[in-house]
């Protein structure tokens, strides 16, 4: 079973559990249910049962709550697995800013069947001060709950077969702008693309007031055995069992990858008519910088 994993992307495999109790996550509204369930997981496993301590008139009543902090224009995807043991099986899934007039954005709001399902969904943040994850269960009845999961939406692009990650940030601010430059954030050794993760140059809250798109690529992992199957060499003995780049200044998976993307971003913004969001990028204002083993593979591209 898996817990909300703060900025970690979907789809990484992650292993954290309910093992030790609810770890990030608190109870929220008049009417809370929430145990665990030793055994009654999809595979046996441990999960979580969400049962209101009496009818309830609103979902909002019973309330797990995760705190974290949106960026505006990100997208999050959000999605758990369910199964109805009795009532209704209505829950909700929602961004919400969690106070005054609980202003909240929803990822789903689904009515859970008899069988173990996923329900998930996905939302750009409109403000930067959404400030918890909630699952409202008030008006479920009795429903089981595991694998939940919690992570910034990223692109992915195929290179030579195999597909590459980052995270592309079109601030509102450039809607309709010609010409527009793009910077490109490589993060350290250790890193990711997330644009909430220290270890790289962070420029979303630049790129919304100076007006330019960022695109955050996602190293190579050392520790992947996935990825050693996909790239083979010695790459990653320089990656100290964790992410990185292969900073060597030589043709090879990573200085493609960072080309490839610098081709589609350039043919997705060729003209304003021809991007989603009506712009169009300045091919000649391309800009690359990285922090640690990142400025390393900067100075390699170059």
């Amino acid at each position: 079973a898996q817990l909300l994993n703060i900025a970690k992307n979907l789809l990484e495999g992650n292993s954290s559990t309910f093992d030790s109790g609810w770890g990030g996550w608190a109870d929220q509204g008049i009417l809370n249910g929430s145990s665990l369930e030793p055994k009654g997981g999809p595979n046996g496993s441990q999960c979580a049962r969400l049962t209101p301590k009496e009818a309830a008139p609103n979902v909002w009543d019973a309330q797990l709550k995760y705190n974290f902090t949106a960026t505006k224009g990100t997208t999050y995807v959000f999605r758990l697995k369910a199964k109805k043991v009795s009532g209704d099986g209505k829950i909700q899934a929602i961004m919400q800013h969690n106070s005054d007039k609980f202003d909240q954005q929803h990822f789903f709001d689904k009515e859970v069947s008899e069988s173990w399902a996923i329900y998930e969904g996905e939302v750009t943040a409109d403000r930067d001060d959404y400030n918890v994850i909630m699952i409202n269960y008030g008006k479920c009845g009795d429903v089981l709950i595991d694998d939940i999961e919690f992570g910034v939406k990223t692109n992915v692009i195929n290179v030579e077969g195999k597909d590459r990650r980052y995270w592309l940030y079109v601030p509102a601010s450039v809607a309709g702008k010609t010409n527009v430059p793009v910077v490109f954030s490589l993060h350290g050794r250790y890193g990711t693309c997330d644009p909430n993760d220290a270890g790289k140059p962070l420029f979303t809250s630049l790129a919304e007031e100076k007006g330019f798109i960022v695109v955050y690529p996602q190293g190579r992992n050392g520790a992947s055995d996935q990825d050693k199957k996909d790239y083979p060499g010695d790459w990653y003995n320089a990656f100290g069992g964790g992410t990185g780049w292969e900073a060597t200044g030589k043709e090879n998976a990573d200085t493609k990858f960072i080309k490839a993307l610098v081709d589609k971003i350039q043919a997705d913004y060729k003209t304003k008519n021809a991007s989603n969001s009506y712009i169009s990028v300045d091919p000649k204002k391309f800009y690359l910088c990285g922090f640690s083993m990142g400025g390393m593979m900067t100075y390699a591209c170059a």
